[in-house]
């Protein structure tokens, strides 16, 4: 039997691939467009590439292998000039597990060597950072509504901060809420599947309004959008000092600034 005839008989029989789903996020934080995203889900990979306006102009392209269970197998994200996709201007970066333990690794322009950090922890679900990968919160919410649970716990890895839980809620009707103790929540409007149609992160440290879109050419839109005013930190860090008896005490904070009319 000739493989194109196998092929044949196993869509007859209703067992059809998966067909590639793609679409795009746009971010705002106030009137400024911070993130623009597009990506592709299929099976359990997910891929994509996203223009970032913070903490510098740059493009991130991104790479997601999932377990069976929806949990993260390996992720890598590389930072790429904007005028030039194939000049990198802040390294790389990602994550794999196996083995009951996940090792975080990067590697930056002036590093001698790749740095890694191992984590004893069997499951990574979320990465946190400067800007999320919004559709991975997508994907998650996906993952929730096939679970039929009300509630599904998320394990995030920020290599700065370490380990932490968040999760995904169902709300009313069409929304999901998305957050934890250590991360204020986020609304979520969601078709019935758990796909994102607008995310309203204006209470967290991720305030964007987000909304979906057809598809967009990223490459264009940076090439494009780095010719206008750079956005810079929006929140600059701030670092103290006092004497309190013989010791010190230091504090490191974000102090949001508004930016000139």
């Amino acid at each position: 039997m000739k493989p194109h005839f196998i092929i044949a008989l196993l869509f007859s029989a209703g067992v059809a691939a998966q067909q590639p789903y793609s679409a795009s996020f746009v971010a705002k934080l106030g009137s400024d467009t911070v993130i623009v995203e597009t990506y592709n889900m299929f099976y359990n990979h997910l891929y994509g590439k996203a223009f970032l306006r913070y903490p510098q102009d740059q493009i991130g392209i991104f790479d997601f292998h999932f377990n069976p269970n929806g949990s993260i197998r390996h992720y890598t994200i590389s930072f790429m000039n904007p005028d030039s996709a194939f000049i990198t201007s802040a390294g790389s970066q990602g994550i794999f597990c196996e083995n009951n333990s996940c090792t975080w690794y990067g590697v930056w322009p002036g590093c001698e060597k790749e740095y890694e950090h191992k984590y004893n922890v069997d499951h990574i679900d979320f990465i946190g950072g400067w800007t999320p990968v919004l559709s991975l919160i997508e994907w998650n919410c996906m993952r929730l509504i096939k679970s039929g649970q009300q509630s599904l716990p998320l394990t995030l890895i920020n290599d700065y901060i370490g380990l932490r839980e968040v999760g995904i809620t169902k709300g009313k009707k069409d929304t999901l809420i998305f957050g934890g103790p250590f991360l204020k929540y986020t609304k979520i409007t969601a078709t019935p599947e758990g796909r994102i149609i607008t995310y309203d992160g204006t209470s967290t440290p991720w305030s964007y309004i987000v909304t979906k879109h057809a598809p967009i050419d990223v490459d264009e839109v940076a090439k494009r959008m780095t010719k206008t005013p750079k956005i810079g930190i929006p929140s600059p860090t701030i670092r103290v000092e006092f004497p309190f008896d013989k010791d010190t005490i230091k504090l490191s904070y974000g102090c949001p600034a508004k930016r000139a009319e």
